[in-house]
């Protein structure tokens, strides 16, 4: 008995493991990392650092060191009132993108162009002496805390399989009578067969070998009369990302509206760069979405800005879609093409919607009140003002 309860243990966790690792995905095992979690070697700008700097730039937009609901927001989205760092984690966390950036922005002519630009640099410098500053604060030491309850967690699930198995033992004792040990296995010796069960035993198999022949012929008469083309499995068309309509469309049956955001670019914000938090039903933060500048004719002041990127960030597979909105005088200069090539699709800069998907989102982004200065020779030279509208939806 014992015996047996042991062997079903083991097997038992055996098949879990297997499932775990073999049969559910990486996506399913990973799709609640959180922040400190996501990938970053330390040398090239991967996820965690993409993640750090939104959280700096957000610290900065909602006060910077000034302000303690901006240091509590940022300790929020980088898991320290949650428990799953301590402040020291934090603090580390974000100097490791800080000197990310600062080492990409220093080996870029223009910085701006880079994956960060100067502002995402100080952004992360500030709110790293914030994070420094606040880690001899009271109530500083907080964090670690989800750490110690999952080990503790993980100690007393151990401790009740221990007491469990102990008990089923205990209850094996008790309830085997004294002195009677296992029984043997019995041995079942073959009956005899007669002749008139074998003939019948025959006749069954070959019944069965002629359904089972029936059957197939059946199957292939049925594929014979489908068309060959109907039996092909089409691939959903995909309407392409970089195109611009004059309307939009109406939502999907399946979706759901996150929200509505509107953002301006006005001549002289040189350092334009909005972003808005994208909440789920239960006031989670899903995703951001949000547009910034990429692209600057010359050194003059102020800027005159040949292109916006407009993005939005999936918090489900933690990756950014971008579109590069372009003047015509960015689209015809091949070296701000091939600058701007892997920012993302490129859009005509004009008045109209284009679609940004994600794997659970789709933003609509309206695009109105255009206007735009001629330079070089074409009529769309820079940006003058620029008006974004966006509209998230939750895919079904």
């Amino acid at each position: 008995m014992l015996v047996s309860i042991l062997a079903g243990f083991v097997i038992g966790t055996a098949f879990g493991l297997y499932l775990l690792y073999a049969i559910v995905t990486p996506e399913g095992m990973l799709g609640g990392a959180k922040p400190h979690q996501l990938f970053a070697d330390g040398v090239n700008p991967q996820y965690r650092d993409y993640y750090a700097a939104r959280a700096a730039a957000r610290f900065s937009a909602t006060g910077g060191s000034g302000a303690p609901q901006a240091l509590k927001n940022a300790q929020d989205e980088l898991g320290v009132s949650s428990g799953d760092i301590t402040p020291l984690q934090a603090l580390e966390l974000v100097r490791a993108a800080q000197a990310i950036a600062v080492r990409e922005n220093a080996t870029e002519q223009n910085p701006d162009t880079g994956r960060f630009t100067l502002q995402d640099q100080q952004n992360l410098a500030a709110l790293g002496d914030r994070l420094d500053a606040a880690k001899n604060e009271p109530g500083a030491a907080q964090g670690g805390g989800r750490t110690l309850l999952r080990t503790l967690g993980a100690l007393g699930l151990l401790l009740l399989i221990g007491l469990t198995g102990l008990l089923l033992w205990a209850l094996t004792k008790m309830l085997q009578p004294a002195g009677l040990s296992e029984p043997r296995a019995s041995v079942r010796m073959p009956s005899r067969v007669s002749a008139d069960d074998l003939a019948a035993e025959r006749e069954r198999a070959a019944a069965f070998d002629d359904n089972e022949d029936d059957e197939t012929e059946d199957v292939e008469r049925h594929a014979r009369a489908v068309p060959a083309d109907a039996m092909a499995v089409t691939a959903e068309t995909e309407v392409p990302h970089a195109v611009m309509r004059t309307t939009a469309p109406v939502a999907a049956a399946n979706e759901t509206l996150l929200g509505t955001f509107n953002t301006s670019y006005l001549i002289g914000d040189d350092r334009y760069d909005e972003s808005f938090p994208i909440n789920g039903s239960m006031g989670e933060l899903i995703g951001e979405c949000g547009a910034s500048v990429v692209e600057r004719i010359g050194h003059d002041t102020p800027a005159k800005v040949a292109a916006l990127a407009i993005w939005l960030f999936d918090k489900s597979d933690f990756q950014s879609t971008t579109k590069v909105l372009m003047t015509e005088f960015a689209h015809l200069d091949e070296a701000i093409k091939e600058r701007l090539k892997n920012r993302g699709d490129s859009l005509p800069a004009r008045n109209g919607v284009f679609d940004i998907v994600s794997s659970s989102m789709r933003a609509e982004v309206e695009v109105n009140g255009l206007d735009v200065a001629p330079y070089g020779g074409a009529t769309s030279g820079y940006f003058e003002k620029v008006n974004l509208q966006f509209r998230v939806f939750k895919k079904g």
